[in-house]
């Protein structure tokens, strides 16, 4: 994905583009590092619980580990959208930040907040023997949207559309996810009945 987003903001950008869009991407993949302790810790709980056909509290822990996830990102959240020139300007010192890249800022960072509910999900679902929609979420946000989108959108629309176009593709995916969690809950809720 960020190969794709270079060579766009190289073929359709300038160096500054390019520079901007690094600190945004370093700050982003930052912020997701407590995600991925939590996915490496759901994962077991999921499964243990699922493997012993208690499948509430299967469902509990991807509740559970989303919103602590959630709850870990709101401050920093908070933060970088009502002070994004003061955090980039840790990695962007001597760069005077536009308002309109301090906007792409935010908008690429809306979506941290949905992350929690995505990330959770693409452990949650093997962990309950359910790979199927993990896998196939993961394929349409790589193949399906983001390399598409970001192929198509700058060339009419220019690099900011790259901001957008990450932010929806991300806030979709996280809806996509919603609703595959909501049917696998609702067959182990069913599963749990017949038992």
């Amino acid at each position: 994905q960020n190969i794709v987003i270079f060579n766009v903001f190289a073929k359709y950008g300038t160096d500054e583009d390019i520079t901007f869009f690094t600190a945004v991407n370093r700050f982003y993949i930052l912020l997701n590092t407590p995600l991925w302790g939590l996915m490496r810790a759901l994962q077991p709980v999921a499964g243990m619980n699922y493997g012993a056909g208690k499948y509430k509290r299967t469902i509990s822990s991807y509740r559970l580990f989303s919103l602590t996830g959630l709850c870990i990102l709101i401050p920093f959240w908070v933060f970088i959208m009502f002070f994004p020139a003061d955090v980039l300007s840790v990695m962007l010192p001597s760069v005077r930040l536009t308002a309109v890249q301090l906007i792409d800022f935010r908008i690429y960072m809306s979506v941290l907040l949905a992350l929690p509910f995505t990330f959770m999900a693409l452990v949650w679902f093997p962990s309950i023997e359910n790979a199927k929609p993990a896998t196939q979420i993961s394929l349409l946000r790589q193949v399906v949207f983001y390399i598409p989108v970001l192929l198509i959108v700058p060339r009419f629309f220019g690099v900011r559309s790259i901001y957008v176009a990450c932010a929806g593709i991300d806030w979709l995916v996280f809806f996509m996810i919603l609703f595959a969690v909501y049917k696998s809950s609702k067959r182990l809720k069913m599963n749990l009945r017949a038992a």
